[in-house]
């Protein structure tokens, strides 16, 4: 029981510290110079994280399209970088601002997963032949 505790303060202490550190690095990411190489190789490295996700999302979603994975890899990517900059501007407890990340994330892949393309929907009143 003790060590529960202790590694529950030392896991919501560690989400606290990365998340400052990790906000500093999306402020750079979105507003430093356009021109600077760290942040385009800080792009690059978010554009593959995101195409990980897609592949990730498209083999267990084969009938999806390369577009719409890809958009659910970015939705991903958002909720995550906004879950974080929640944290350094709120009193949410990062406990508590983990929870919330992992049922948005839930929400996409379930979506994901249960998502019928486009090119499958068939008109809602359409009339049979």
């Amino acid at each position: 029981m003790v060590y529960n505790e202790a590694l529950r303060s030392s896991m919501a202490e560690g989400a606290a510290r990365a998340a400052e550190k990790s906000a500093a690095y999306q402020r750079e990411l979105l507003f430093g110079p356009h021109d600077a190489k760290f942040r385009a190789e800080g792009m690059e490295l978010i554009f593959a994280l995101e195409a990980s996700l897609s592949d990730t999302l498209r083999r267990a979603a084969p009938h999806l399209s390369d577009d719409e994975t890809q958009a659910a890899a970015s939705s991903l990517f958002a909720v995550a970088h906004l879950a974080i900059a929640r944290m350094t501007v709120s009193e949410i407890p990062p406990a508590a601002a983990i929870d919330d990340l992992r049922r948005q994330v839930t929400q996409i892949v379930t979506g994901v997963l249960h998502h019928t393309p486009a090119t499958e929907r068939r008109p809602r009143h359409s009339q049979p032949d």
